[in-house]
């Protein structure tokens, strides 16, 4: 009996515990009809407006003259739409924000099954809230890079030091922002790796293949076809042979120097029709040389080219080491 009565206590004391207790129950059909309100859409346009404008204080009073449950959605709503369309936040939205992760839900969803009883909250908003001081922190940190690269102030071997996971993120951080970066930012980052006299560091694979895409810096790729086999390299391989130009192709055939490369180079040159001049020297050279023979002209017809190599067999420019068929 008094085991009863410690347990009915027990259970009293962790409802009165519980940042949930005072949550009100409702069902998953529930919350999807009061996410349908039609009045709600004025309601969180509003809102976001006065986000936009930097405008908390306003936004906060706006909020809380709201009668409940479009409160809590409204709420709810605003902050799923600041983190879809990851608005760069004011400061006072900063304050904002950061105050929505504390916030306990109003409403929960309960689900019974089989021996089980799960309850989760209908409008999560501090979750939400949380990913946009994720954004948020992750924009800044774009924003630091971009503008020490831009004042000439990054030492790109120093900045991509520390534990595995924090070159990684640094690296992801790079690639990402690259682009936006001004030509004479670029080409500070890119003299660190290719303007040095002998090379003794290399950042990875992934971020060689993005710089040298981005600066269109012969030496840039020079470095990434020495590299060792890697599908970053090969990537970027097929991405010159898409874009065809006279440079893509030049390093297009300065990547078969890499043997791990040279089958995806050249089957990427052999389907650039028509074959400029320099192609044309190029294969002439390989189809030259005995240990590439064979394989160059069977991948010169496979190609469509099968005529043309005909014709140098003709002129004598190449020897005939096979029958050529169309």
């Amino acid at each position: 009996m008094r085991q009863g009565w410690y347990a009915l206590i027990l259970c009293c004391l962790i409802g009165v515990g519980s940042p949930f207790a005072n949550a009100v129950s409702i069902s998953r059909e529930e919350s999807q009809q009061w996410l349908q309100q039609p009045q709600l859409d004025e309601i969180v346009t509003n809102l976001y407006a006065l986000a936009m404008s930097d405008d908390a204080q306003s936004l906060n009073s706006q909020l809380n003259t709201l009668s409940m449950p479009n409160q809590e959605i409204a709420r709810f709503l605003l902050l799923k739409q600041l983190a879809s369309k990851q608005v760069v936040l004011g400061l006072n939205m900063v304050t904002f924000v950061q105050a929505q992760t504390r916030h306990l839900p109003t409403y929960m969803i309960e689900e019974t099954g089989d021996g089980y009883q799960t309850s989760i909250p209908a409008f999560n908003a501090s979750i939400i809230a949380t990913r946009l001081m994720q954004q948020r922190t992750q924009t800044q940190s774009n924003f630091n890079f971009i503008l020490a690269a831009e004042d000439n102030n990054l030492q790109l071997q120093q900045w991509l030091q520390g534990s595995s996971a924090q070159v990684s993120q640094r690296e992801a951080l790079l690639i990402s922002v690259i682009d936006s970066l001004s030509p004479q930012a670029l080409s500070y980052l890119v003299e660190q790796i290719a303007g040095v006299k002998v090379v003794q560091w290399l950042p990875s694979s992934a971020v060689m293949a993005k710089m040298a895409q981005a600066s269109q810096d012969p030496r840039m790729y020079h470095l990434l076809w020495r590299m060792k086999s890697n599908t970053d390299a090969e990537k970027e391989v097929q991405r010159l042979a898409k874009v065809g130009d006279t440079f893509s192709i030049q390093q297009l055939i300065l990547a078969t120097d890499n043997p791990a490369l040279k089958s995806t180079a050249m089957r990427a040159l052999v389907k650039i029709k028509p074959i400029p001049m320099t192609l044309e020297q190029f294969f002439v050279a390989q189809l030259n040389q005995v240990e590439d023979q064979d394989w160059m002209q069977e991948l010169l017809v496979s190609a469509g080219h099968a005529d043309w190599v005909q014709q140098l067999i003709n002129s004598g420019l190449i020897p005939m080491t096979q029958t050529v068929s169309p």
